[in-house]
């Protein structure tokens, strides 16, 4: 089951592109973030605003707050390679569930099709009036298709 994944070999927002430039995604991630910066963020996520409470807020940033984290996010960012995976997508010939929000504000909608035309197996499914934190901003359509899927 994917929901709303990366894993395609496109650019990804601004925000993490800019991660993987040697010297400022390096000096970004060591300034870090402030609270306001990641609410700002985590709202934008949701088509549900109201579900963006303060402790998920908090849940997000607090860990933002280590530096062996921020390290490591770095790491990550300036490691990805999405053109190995997206090739691998044609090799994935197990049941897969691709779901989307119609409102994703973080990765295209139209991405969810090309995941359909790459994975062999694939189901997808957009979800209307849904942002990119799907679980949290639409999870009563999430867990029914989840479960079905799943029979």
């Amino acid at each position: 089951m994917l929901l709303a994944p990366s894993g395609l070999d496109e650019p990804d927002v601004w925000s993490w592109e800019i991660l993987k430039q040697p010297l400022i995604g390096e000096a970004l991630a060591k300034l870090g973030t402030s609270r306001g910066m990641v609410e700002s963020a985590v709202r934008g996520l949701f088509v549900h605003k109201e579900l963006a409470t303060p402790q998920l807020i908090d849940s997000t940033w607090i860990p933002g707050t280590y530096r062996d984290n921020v390290r490591s996010l770095y790491a990550l960012e300036r490691g990805l390679d999405w053109s190995v995976t997206e090739k691998a997508l044609l090799s994935m010939h197990r049941p897969t569930l691709v779901l989307w929000g119609d409102q994703d504000s973080v990765l295209p909608v139209a991405q969810a099709a090309r995941f359909g035309d790459l994975l062999p197996n694939a189901t997808v499914r957009v979800l209307p009036g849904c942002g990119h934190a799907l679980p949290v901003d639409c999870a009563d359509q999430v867990t029914l298709l989840l479960a079905a899927f799943l029979r």
